[in-house]
């Protein structure tokens, strides 16, 4: 049985008799340089002049899409073209029980227009949130994680190591004897030289590069010492 749960606002606070699930379509528009959008209240409302994502309730009949598509038109004057669904959220305010459908939206057209004479800000996360956004989000993969390099490490094992020469900066070798899962190629540091591996089920490349002086990967054409395993 999945819970679902409800974040209570204003707990202290006495709640409207009529508690039936509102659903709410919210718009996160989010800016190719990576703000997005807030908006206040407008007077009349509850929490008037608190800031929030633009939206509103559904019609009889409506999608979240067609919903948000409407809402954005009378509220802020544009017309979006994409809307992906992001996440929802259950909140039970003092005057409503709501269920926020928060859609982000990167594409749309027409300037903005406070047409309820809200304010608007464009806002930006610090680097510094957004790595820790993302961290969070990696962290449902690590037992992932974990069980792929416990099988890299298991299959590693069952390679040989060899010395090898990638003469002119080049060296291909066949698979004609049999079939492998993972090739490990390892070249001293010291030399400063980054390999550029590709291949197919009949043959593998590898190609030495170095970095110029803009940070751009160069075809080297000196011969490099390299070891290879090719694992099963």
């Amino acid at each position: 049985m999945t819970e679902t749960l409800v974040r209570v606002v204003d707990a202290d606070q006495p709640r409207s008799l009529d508690r039936s699930l509102v659903q709410v379509a919210v718009g996160v528009l989010v800016r190719h340089d990576g703000a997005f959008l807030l908006t206040s209240r407008p007077e009349g409302k509850a929490y008037a002049g608190y800031w929030e994502f633009p939206g509103g309730k559904l019609e009889a009949g409506e999608t979240i899409e067609q919903a948000l598509r409407r809402e954005l038109q009378e509220e802020i004057g544009i017309t979006i073209h994409n809307c992906t669904l992001w996440k929802t959220e259950r909140i039970d305010y003092p005057h409503a029980l709501v269920q926020l459908n928060f859609c982000k939206v990167t594409q749309w057209s027409g300037e903005l227009q406070m047409l309820e004479s809200q304010s608007f800000a464009w806002q930006q996360q610090s680097p510094d949130v957004r790595r820790a956004d993302i961290l969070r989000w990696f962290e449902v993969f690590q037992p992932m994680k974990d069980s792929v390099n416990l099988l890299l490490s298991l299959m590693r094992d069952t390679g040989t190591t060899q010395k090898m020469m990638a003469m002119g900066g080049q060296f291909q070798q066949s698979l004609a004897q049999g079939k492998f899962q993972l090739m490990r190629v390892a070249i001293d540091p010291a030399l400063g030289f980054i390999p550029e591996i590709s291949g197919n089920r009949l043959m593998i490349w590898v190609r030495m590069m170095r970095q110029d002086g803009d940070g751009r990967l160069q075809h080297s054409t000196d011969d490099v010492p390299f070891e290879m395993a090719l694992c099963v």
